[in-house]
């Protein structure tokens, strides 16, 4: 007699509570440190490096944690786009902070524009016919944005560090902190659904 383990498939539910705990204790301590002003003191890097942790990180945990991965498929490509609507006001509030000087015009308009046409992108999809180019189109676009913006990052964080100071205070860290790695996080599951065979 033959005994068959029975292995119950990951649970959405299960991935969301996980990912939450676990995406809440983080941004607890980065916003603690940024509170604290802890970021600048600490090292120049500090600030870039945990946002570079936090994407790497999120991006593992769709790949490595089973429910969190069933997550993101039940959630599909267009749940994972309609997110990104939230980035229509990341960037508005980037271009008024290069408008007073406390950015660079330089990080300010490629992440403010960019921003702003990637949250009207996810916002036009709520209407515009379903289709698996649209939607892939989409995290392209919003995908390079934030390649581009944090390749900027970097390189004024290299070359001209004290004019990127502001970034890392509240509230503008909350962008970069919170709202960077989940976008990543979700670009990243949409274009696999899609490589797997995903159609709209």
């Amino acid at each position: 007699m033959t005994t068959l383990d029975f292995h119950p498939a990951p649970s959405p539910r299960r991935g969301a509570m996980i990912l939450a705990i676990g995406f809440a204790l983080y941004a607890s301590l980065a916003l603690g440190l940024s509170a604290a002003d802890a970021y600048l003191r600490i090292h120049p890097n500090a600030f870039p490096a945990t946002i570079m942790a936090a994407n790497i990180g999120l991006v593992l945990a769709y790949f490595l944690v089973p429910s969190i991965n069933a997550l993101g498929r039940a959630m599909g490509p267009y749940h994972l786009a309609y997110f990104h609507i939230w980035r229509i006001f990341a960037g508005a509030v980037f271009l008024a902070y290069g408008a007073s000087g406390a950015l660079p015009a330089l990080f300010a308009e490629r992440a403010g524009y960019g921003d702003i046409l990637a949250g009207l992108i996810a916002a036009a999809l709520l209407i515009l016919p379903r289709r698996t180019r649209f939607v892939l189109g989409f995290h392209v676009v919003g995908f390079t944005d934030l390649a581009l913006v944090i390749a900027t990052g970097i390189y004024l964080n290299t070359t001209a560090p004290t004019t990127m100071d502001t970034i890392a205070y509240l509230p503008l860290a909350l962008i970069p902190l919170v709202g960077v790695p989940l976008s990543i996080m979700s670009h990243v599951a949409a274009f696999d659904q899609i490589a797997r065979g995903w159609r709209a």
